[in-house]
């Protein structure tokens, strides 16, 4: 569910950065680009530099962020997120008939979206992201850009709290073991191990049923789901619980 009781979370927050993500012009993208290069060099002597500087880094993870998010979901909620943000041309009534689907599917589909992102701008990788290894990675990278960045301009936690760096390594640290444990079995799923075929098959297919998934790899629904079972309960705690 989305966070209804959390009073930093904000609908409004989230589609707006979904809006500038998509609206934003390649000239404001440029002009962004330059203000971070000139807030950077200035940051050493200014400290309101160093604060717009980490802004600006943020603002390009969180693009970062936003298109792993989106391209993680499945071909026709991708098109319901671009007929939705990237234009104002189409309204609810041409959203429905451009991905053939009702209005009460299409909020569905808006809140568990921005569930995500909300999810990815807090840096959290969740039980539902395990067999996605690409968002792993891009995670992954974005927490390397922001450790990298707050350890070498702001060493003395002047601006960034030394809690949440230590957080972000946290995060770091777990989402490093849990794309391990996936490399792990897909780089093996030739061998005798059944898991790592498993797992392997659920990289490849993670929208599919788990009857059809099964299928793919010659075995029942119940012993397909049993070794799925077992690599998941393995990487549990290198997710947060939702």
């Amino acid at each position: 569910m989305i966070y209804k009781d959390n009073p930093k979370f904000s609908i409004e927050f989230v589609e707006n950065a979904l809006r500038q993500h998509y609206q934003e012009k390649p000239s404001e993208r440029q002009s962004r680009s330059s203000l971070r290069i000139f807030c950077q060099e200035c940051s050493a002597q200014d400290e309101n530099m160093l604060r717009i500087f980490f802004r600006l880094v943020k603002q390009d993870t969180n693009n970062i962020l936003i298109d792993s998010v989106i391209n993680s979901l499945p071909k026709d909620t991708q098109k319901y997120v671009r007929l939705k943000y990237k234009s104002s041309d189409y309204n609810v009534t041409a959203q429905e008939q451009q991905t053939h689907v009702t209005r009460g599917q299409l909020n569905i589909w808006r809140i568990k979206i921005l569930e995500k992102i909300w999810h990815a701008f807090n840096y959290e990788l969740t039980f539902e992201d395990i067999y996605f290894p690409k968002k792993i990675v891009n995670m992954l990278e974005v927490l390397a850009t922001l450790l990298s960045v707050y350890n070498n301009f702001d060493p003395n936690h002047r601006i960034v709290d030394q809690y949440y760096v230590q957080c972000l390594e946290h995060y770091y640290n777990s989402y490093r073991k849990l794309l391990d444990a996936l490399n792990e079995c897909i780089i093996n799923q030739d061998d005798d191990a059944k898991i790592n075929m498993v797992v392997a098959e659920a990289v490849r297919n993670p929208y599919m049923t788990k009857e059809a998934l099964a299928a793919n790899c010659g075995l029942n629904q119940g012993t397909y789901s049993r070794y799925l079972k077992l690599f998941e309960k393995k990487v549990t705690p290198y997710v947060v619980k939702t």
